[in-house]
């Protein structure tokens, strides 16, 4: 990944690479210019990567870091992160797929005098409902869900918040949901024509 990266950003420049320019060179490395129209990396890969990243950026002293940018419940996000490594094992995607959601969930219910505890079943619902409505699918819903809950089970086996976990409710999912019910109006339309010029 890191040999890749290096590919698609310039590291010999003055100056340190930014965020934006790490998201910028994952999202348009070399190795994936010549992929196919309309194919797509799944949103955990792009978040690992981006990821090894900026951790490899920020150990060699390249990183410019974002300053005054708050951080809410880092310490909470980090024990979860290793309680998923060092007791369930789970892989670094899932760690990475896993952290980067919570990050992103508690930043955005995060207020100066909001404490883990306060955060409501309500606060976790109008999430997931927000994200649906920018178009998230059923599954990545029901992935991001999955995510919670485990965060906040952790949470809750540290004294940190309350009955939570239990109360969080992933929208159901179907083997065959992205199958069509049925043909399309034009593919009706186009059916009967064909048999009206037989007659």
């Amino acid at each position: 990944m890191l040999l890749v990266f290096s590919q698609s950003v310039d590291l010999c420049r003055p100056g340190r690479v930014t965020h934006q320019e790490i998201e910028f060179a994952v999202d348009h490395r070399v190795r994936f210019a010549r992929r196919p129209e309309g194919a797509d990396d799944s949103r955990s890969s792009r978040l690992l990567f981006i990821h090894i990243a900026t951790a490899w950026l920020r150990f060699l002293g390249y990183l410019e870091e974002e300053p005054g940018k708050p951080k809410p419940f880092t310490n909470y996000i980090e024990g979860f992160a290793n309680s998923m490594r060092d007791e369930r094992g789970l892989s670094l995607a899932t760690i990475t797929f896993r952290r980067e959601q919570i990050a992103h969930f508690l930043a955005t219910v995060w207020r100066p005098d909001l404490s883990l505890s306060a955060i409501s079943i309500q606060d976790i619902d109008a999430y997931l409902t927000h994200q649906g409505s920018r178009g998230w699918s059923r599954t990545s819903l029901h992935t991001l869900a999955d995510a919670l809950r485990s965060f906040f089970r952790y949470a809750e086996a540290q004294g940190w918040a309350n009955g939570i976990a239990a109360a969080i409710e992933a929208p159901r999912r179907f083997a065959q949901e992205g199958l069509p019910l049925g043909p399309s109006w034009e593919a009706v339309q186009q059916l009967v024509a064909s048999f009206s010029s037989l007659c």
